[in-house]
Formats: structure tokens, C-alpha cells, sequence
């Protein structure tokens, strides 16, 4: 239901587009499918124990993603235990799971560390920028100034902070971001080793200091990591003590490689090499700006049917097996967007979100016999594509892409039954592969792959630019804006709308599908000033709307503004 009441005080009008829409700077959303059960056979049958856990993860320039498991073990095995203090910030949405790798007792990262996070695990970092050379504070908080244009949100406030204040600690910094960000629904995170980690500053190694700095390709990334860049070079460093991954060129001489997975590596390298020139004496600064995943893994166990395997992980072997793959319905929402419909249109086509890569499906197994061999996939007896298996005896990756017409064929199906039905089909009697688990490879280093289990992609992203002075819809005879205020948005379950209403008059609340259907209507008491709404995802008849995005669209006598908001199941 919608309930009402009346809010007394001023409404900070701030960034006004800012909050008509949807404000996903970088939300590349990785939503992992979640494997129930591998049998022989075409039937599934779910597992008798399953172990589920979620994970962050950035993506690469060349398209390829690094998951928190992934990037601890890249840092352990890369740089070990060389480093006076390791300072990391990953402006990614959906990222805070990163904190809980980098501390995990047994498996996360050794002496003095500290990790910052631009959201927590179930928020895109939302962040944004003005189209002119005018700031346009909210909140009372200026934004970062770099080149013509102003920018918001967390990294930027952190860069700020970086360049006003060059030797506030790694713990300050962070909390001068997280306060004066505008979205404090995104929950930034951080953690360390301890008081050690907490005071040093990015230029307080005691012999030298060395940072990377990894720019993605993103809407606003670049000029905030420029900003880092200079912030950097303030503090102290010299330009050999800076590997800046990014893909294009500003003209300045600053880009020294490519974002990519193997430029991290390599650049991890190097700082080794640097950083054992004086072991214990070195700051290492690692800051990642990418589009941002989320991951549901879920593997599956039948303790004692698999003898000899590490981590009782699935056997799948010839001729034929099939694992039951439960569909999330945000993964399901995401790979509709832009993807032809059979008789026309799209299945889904909001203009906020975009399609950055093909959906697909990712393996990770751990044990291969039987050499080179070939398995062709199979999703609910649709032909997907396949996969030649390496052979390797410690498992590899694999990616098969999900075209346009497969996923055509494949969302009837999966609107009325979650489950899909991944089939392998051996092309040799003496292949099989084991399922990747988490407990035994992601930090094994002798394990090749860098991520682990099976899951389906979904690479988005949605951007906003903030137009200075301008608001959705129309202006009162006042001059004043009528806006929407949705919080939290994307949301669960229910999420308040705030009115600011600019006179006292009534009005109507309407919400619609992206089909423009009207689902809810409600009428608003005259009021003058601030009113706040509840809506909890139902319609006018008490049906629990499905996940997606709707507009919310407020009208009175002589004024109206819109807003967006994306509901999460």
C-alpha cells in the first residue's frame, strides 16, 4: 500500500536531474546464476547440500571480469608480503564485497592493508557530472572541479579530498568521500589491518612509494582517475612511480598501458619488483575505476560421491549431464535489455541502461581428463554453442556467449519456470571435467583459472549527466522545481517518495510500467512544501508488481516531474 504524511522544512534542491532518474554511473551488473545440481542424464535433481556466497567484482577493458577471490590472489601472489602498507580503493559498483576478501582470516591479505569501497555488495556506486563548467552542489557538498566540468559522487569526493588534503590517511580520506557523497544509500566500506594501515597517508612510505591506477572506460571514470593522477603527483610521487592503466590517450604522456587483465598483472609485476628493492620500507597504492559486477555463486556437494576431487566439487562426464541452473530474476531483468523480439521491438529497452557486452555463460572447472575435447551446450535443449576443453589436468575458464535469437528462444521459457537446464554433451568417452570450488582454488596458485563455478553475465551500465538549473518536468509560476526524491532507489520491497510540492494544491501520483501501463494511482492532499510517500511495489489491486523499472509521474494544477526507479526482487 501507499501511505502519506506531510514533511515540514526546506528541500535542498541540489543536482535537480540527479534525482529524476535512474543514476548508475557504472553499474556493469554480474548476476552469477545458481547451480543446484549436476546428474547424469537429462534430468535435475537438486544437490543435498549447496554452498552459495556472493561476490564483487571489475570489470576489463578487453572484456573480461576480475572478482574479489580473483583480485586477492593476483595481490598475494603478486606483490606477497613486500609492502610497508597496501592501500586499495575499488570504485566499482556493487563492490563492497572486496572489503571482506581483503580481510577474510584465512584466505585475504597479510600485513598492513587498507580497503575502500565506493558502494557496499547490493548498490551501484552512483555517481555523475555537469555538462558546463558550473558546479551545483547537494547537499551542500561542492563537487570536484576537473577540466570544464564539475563531478559527484564518492571516487570524486575522494580525489578531491586527495588533491586538497594530499596527506590525510588512507581512514580520513575514505571518510571524507563516504560524508559528502550525495548517495548515502550506496553504504561505501572500509577496513584495515589495523591503527598501522588506519594513519598512513598515500605518500607514507618510509624509502618510496608506487601506485597503479586502473581506468576502465567509463563515463566519468577518466576524469576522476586523472584526478587521482594529480592528487598523486601533489602528494609527492613522480611519474615512474605511477602506472596508469587506462585505453586512451589524453595528450599529456600520462597512460603507460591498457586496462586490461594482463595489464594489471603486469603492472603488479613491476610494483614487485619495486617494492622488494626495500622490503617493509614501500607504500603500495592500488586504485581500480571500472564498471562494477555482482556475483551469486552457488556450487553444489555430494559429500563421498566424488572421491579424490578437492573440494567435493560436481563431476560432469560423457556421455551427457546436466546442471540445474536457478535463473536470478535481476540477471533475467538485465539480459532482456536491447535484445530483438520475435515479431518486432525489443524485450526490453530502458534508456538509462546499456548493453555493454553479449550476455554469456562462465564454467570453471578444476580437473579435465581426457584430454583436448570438445563438449557441445545445450540451454533448455536450445543450442547455445560449445566449448573445447584444454585438457588441463588443473582445470581452465571457459565463456560461451548467449546470442540475441538463443535469448529470444530461451525468456518465454524462463518467464514461466526460473530453472534453466544446462546440458553438456561429450564428444569423447574418456572426457570429464570437475566443477570448480571456491574452498580449494581461488588461492591456490597452482590453480590456472582466476575465478571458480558456473554462473550466467549481464554486462549494463546507465549514466547521468546533471544539467545545471534545470529540473525534470515543469516549473511552478513560483519559479520553484517540483521534484521526486526516491530513496533508496534501485530498492527492495518498498522505497519513499518525497514530494516537493510548490504550492498548495492537489495532486496525483501515478506510477507505470516501462510498457507506459498504469499500475498505481494515488491522490495527494493539498500541501506546500514537502510530502513523503511509501510505495510498496503493488498495484492499485494489491498485486506484487514484477522486478523492472517504472516511472513515477506527480501532476497538479500547473506543474508536473518524473522520476525513475528500478525494483529489485
Amino acid at each position: 500500500m501507499i501511505t502519506s504524511r506531510d514533511s515540514a522544512g526546506a528541500c535542498s534542491s541540489g543536482r535537480s536531474a540527479s534525482r529524476f532518474r535512474i543514476e548508475l554511473l557504472r553499474p556493469l551488473i554480474l548476476v552469477a546464476a545458481v547451480l543446484l545440481a549436476v546428474i547424469a542424464g537429462l534430468g535435475v535433481a537438486r544437490a543435498q547440500d549447496e554452498k552459495k556466497e556472493k561476490q564483487s567484482g571489475f570489470a576489463t577493458s578487453d572484456g573480461k571480469v576480475i572478482s574479489s577471490s580473483a583480485f586477492v590472489k593476483m595481490l598475494k601472489e603478486k606483490l606477497g608480503p613486500h609492502y610497508q602498507d597496501l592501500e586499495i580503493i575499488v570504485d566499482s559498483c556493487f563492490s563492497g564485497e572486496f572489503v571482506d576478501r581483503c580481510k577474510d582470516a584465512t584466505k585475504g591479505l597479510g600485513g598492513n592493508w587498507s580497503c575502500s569501497t565506493a558502494s557496499d555488495a547490493t548498490h551501484p556506486a552512483n555517481e555523475g557530472g555537469t555538462t558546463g563548467d558550473v558546479d551545483i552542489p547537494d547537499h551542500g557538498n561542492p563537487g570536484l572541479h576537473q577540466g570544464d566540468r564539475y563531478y559527484y559522487g564518492y571516487a570524486a569526493q575522494y580525489a578531491k579530498k586527495l588533491k586538497d588534503a594530499p596527506n590525510t590517511s588512507n581512514k580520513d580520506l575514505h571518510a571524507a568521500a563516504r560524508d559528502k557523497n550525495d548517495h548515502p544509500e550506496q553504504e561505501p566500506r572500509y577496513d584495515s589491518s589495523g591503527a598501522t594501515a588506519n594513519d598512513m597517508t598515500v605518500h607514507g612510505g618510509t624509502t618510496s612509494n608506487h601506485a597503479i591506477v586502473f581506468s576502465q572506460p567509463t563515463d566519468f571514470g577518466e576524469a576522476i582517475t586523472q584526478a587521482v593522477f594529480d592528487g598523486l603527483k601533489g602528494a609527492g610521487y613522480g611519474n615512474a612511480d605511477i602506472n596508469y592503466l587506462r585505453d586512451t590517450d589524453s595528450g599529456t604522456g600520462d597512460v603507460d598501458g591498457n586496462a586490461t587483465e594482463q595489464g594489471l598483472k603486469d603492472a603488479l609485476d613491476a610494483m614487485s619488483t619495486q617494492l622488494q628493492e626495500h622490503p617493509g620500507e614501500e607504500k603500495a597504492y592500488v586504485f581500480i575505476d571500472a564498471h562494477g559486477t555482482y556475483q551469486e555463486l552457488t556450487v553444489a556437494y555430494l559429500p563421498g560421491h566424488t572421491p579424490g576431487i578437492p573440494g567435493d566439487g560436481r563431476l560432469i562426464t560423457y556421455p551427457t549431464a546436466t546442471v540445474g541452473v536457478e535463473i536470478d530474476s535481476t540477471l533475467f531483468a538485465l539480459w532482456k535489455e536491447e535484445v530483438p523480439r520475435t515479431g518486432g521491438g525489443t524485450w526490453a529497452d530502458e534508456p538509462t541502461l546499456h548493453r555493454r557486452m553479449q550476455p554469456f555463460l562462465r564454467f570453471t572447472t578444476a580437473m579435465e581428463n581426457g584430454g583436448p575435447s570438445s563438449v557441445s551446450i545445450y540451454a533448455d535443449n536450445v543450442p547455445v554453442g560449445g566449448m573445447l576443453l584444454t585438457g588441463n589436468p588443473l582445470g581452465a575458464s571457459y565463456k560461451v556467449p548467449l546470442s540475441d535469437p538463443v535469448l529470444d528462444l530461451l525468456f518465454p521459457m524462463l518467464q514461466s519456470d526460473s530453472i534453466l537446464a544446462v546440458r553438456f554433451d561429450f564428444d569423447s568417452p574418456a572426457a570429464s571435467i570437475a566443477l570448480a570450488t571456491d574452498d580449494d582454488f581461488y588461492l591456490d596458485p597452482s590453480f590456472p583459472s582466476s575465478d571458480y563455478g558456473v554462473g550466467g553475465v549481464a554486462v549494463i551500465d546507465a549514466s547521468e549527466t546533471h544539467e545545471p538549473n534545470t529540473a525534470v518536468g515543469s516549473r511552478s509560476p513560483e519559479g520553484l522545481p517540483s521534484e521526486i526524491d526516491a530513496w533508496p532507489n534501485p530498492f527492495e520491497g518498498s522505497v519513499r517518495l518525497t514530494l516537493r510540492l510548490p504550492q498548495e494544491t492537489p495532486a496525483a501520483l501515478e506510477i507505470f510500467d516501462v510498457r507506459g501501463r498504469r499500475i498505481r494511482r494515488i491522490l495527494v492532499a493539498p500541501a506546500n512544501g514537502l510530502v513523503t510517500l511509501v510505495w510498496d511495489g503493488r498495484s492499485d489491486d494489491g498485486r506484487v508488481s514484477a522486478p523492472g523499472i517504472y516511472m513515477v509521474h506527480v501532476t497538479g494544477s500547473d506543474f508536473e516531474a518524473s522520476a525513475r526507479v528500478l525494483l529489485l526482487r
